[in-house]
């Protein structure tokens, strides 16, 4: 299935409305999601698209009324949660506009790749 077939109005001129730019996104991030890890940050001038399929690899914190902080490791400070797992969700200043539905596929990474540290925390 290619991409341009997922986008809505695809071959018209029109921009496309949040939601669509959402959809196409989500269904991009399943394509893509079977075996490759797929953490990202995706902003388009509007909307932050947020994903993650590894475990322990992304926590956000909420930072006054309409702010979020992301990092790769919990930082200094509480309050820090793991973003949820296999399913975008997009943002806009600071506030959750979309959430996507959930898809099957978790990254867990190859024996080979796990270091001995990474092993005692599994």
């Amino acid at each position: 299935m290619k991409l341009t077939e997922q986008q809505p109005n695809r071959g018209q001129r029109e921009d496309l409305s949040s939601k669509q730019r959402f959809t196409v996104v989500e269904r991009l991030t399943a394509l893509l999601a079977p075996r490759n890890k797929l953490n990202l940050m995706l902003y388009d001038g509007e909307l932050l698209y947020v994903h993650k399929n590894m475990q322990d690899t992304l926590f956000f914190r909420e930072i006054g009324a309409h702010g979020l902080l992301f990092a790769t490791v919990p930082l200094m400070g509480k309050n820090w949660k793991p973003f949820p797992m296999t399913r975008l969700v997009a943002f806009h200043d600071g506030e959750k506009v979309f959430e996507g539905i959930k898809h099957p596929y978790v990254f867990i990474p190859p024996l080979d790749a796990i270091t001995p540290m990474d092993a005692m925390n599994i």
